[in-house]
């Protein structure tokens, strides 16, 4: 499975996090392909690197923000 299919299959049940270790797991792609396509992903603000090894989809409605927004709590 490639990444970008399997970002869509997440997106799809509304999970919008992934781990590189869930990455590997699923994807049949090299360490250094899988790595090179998450600077792309990057790069395009399709992914957000939130810490090592652990990485935020920007849905399609906020991918111009390049973030998703923080909504803080109404007291």
């Amino acid at each position: 499975m490639g990444i970008s299919y399997y970002i869509k299959q997440l997106q799809s049940v509304e999970e919008y996090a992934f781990s590189w270790d869930e990455l590997v797991q699923k994807c049949d792609k090299t360490e250094t392909a899988l790595k090179s396509k998450l600077s792309r992903l990057v790069a395009k603000k399709e992914i957000v690197n939130l810490r090592k090894g652990f990485y935020l989809i920007i849905p399609p409605r906020y991918s111009k923000q390049g973030q998703i927004p923080v909504r803080a709590n109404a007291s």
